[in-house]
C-alpha cells in the first residue's frame, strides 16, 4: 500500500488532508453528517488511523476450526439432517475486500457448545453482484433460514451491507436506524438485525 511505503522509496508525494478542508467544495455539511455515522469515519475522513477495523480471524485459526469440524463430522450432520438446521444457530462473517484484498465469506455454527467453521470462501477480484449472490448461495447450500442466521459484515463497506440487506428483504437504511436507536440509548442498536454491520 502507498501509505505503508517509506518516504524515500515512495514515488508519490503523499498529502494528508482532513475532511474539514473539503467542506464546501468536495463535501457538503450534509454529506459529512451522513458519513460520520460510519465506524470508519475517523480513519477515512479525519486522519485517525487507529487500527480498529481489520482482520478478525487468523488463517491458521480458521484452518484449525475446519479440521475440528471435519473430525466431528459437522459437514455431514448439517447436510444430511436438514431437520437439525433450524435448531442450530448460524453466523456468516463477511470481509468485503475488493481490489487488492479478497472478498471472504465464512459460515460457522454453534453445536455441542462449540463453534464450527463450515467453510471458508475467498473470492478474488469478482464482480460486486457475484459476491453478494455468493452469500445467498451459501445460505441455500447449508439450508439456512433468516430466523437462525446472523450475517456480520464490516461496517467500512456500507454498500455491501445494504446490498445484502436488500437481498434478504431487510431494511436498508440501517445507519439511520442505528442513529435513532443510539439516541434512544438502546444497549444494542442492531439487536433485531440479521445483517449486522460490525467494527
Amino acid at each position: 500500500m502507498i501509505s505503508e511505503q517509506p518516504e524515500e522509496k515512495c514515488i508519490y508525494r503523499r498529502i494528508y488532508l482532513p475532511y474539514t478542508v473539503g467542506i464546501g467544495s468536495i463535501f457538503s455539511k450534509k454529506d459529512i453528517e451522513i458519513v460520520k455515522r460510519s465506524t470508519s469515519f475517523e480513519r477515512e475522513y479525519n486522519l485517525k488511523f487507529l487500527g480498529l477495523v481489520g482482520n478478525a480471524f487468523l488463517p491458521e485459526k480458521i484452518d484449525a476450526n475446519i479440521r475440528l469440524g471435519r473430525e466431528h463430522d459437522i459437514y455431514r450432520m448439517m447436510l444430511s439432517n436438514p431437520e437439525t438446521v433450524p435448531l442450530t444457530q448460524f453466523y456468516i462473517g463477511v470481509d468485503a475486500g475488493f481490489g487488492s484484498s479478497k472478498f471472504a465469506i465464512v459460515p460457522v455454527c454453534i453445536a455441542d457448545e462449540k463453534l464450527f467453521v463450515l467453510e471458508t470462501i475467498e473470492l478474488d477480484r469478482q464482480e460486486f453482484n457475484y459476491c453478494i449472490n455468493k452469500i445467498s448461495n451459501v445460505m441455500a447450500q447449508y439450508n439456512l433460514a433468516y430466523e437462525n442466521t446472523k450475517i456480520f459484515i464490516g461496517s467500512s463497506s456500507p454498500a455491501v451491507v445494504m446490498a445484502v440487506k436488500q437481498s434478504l428483504d431487510e431494511q436498508i437504511d440501517y445507519l439511520e436506524v442505528i442513529a435513532r436507536r443510539k439516541k434512544q440509548k438502546l444497549k444494542d442498536p442492531c439487536y433485531d438485525m440479521n445483517v449486522v454491520p460490525w467494527q
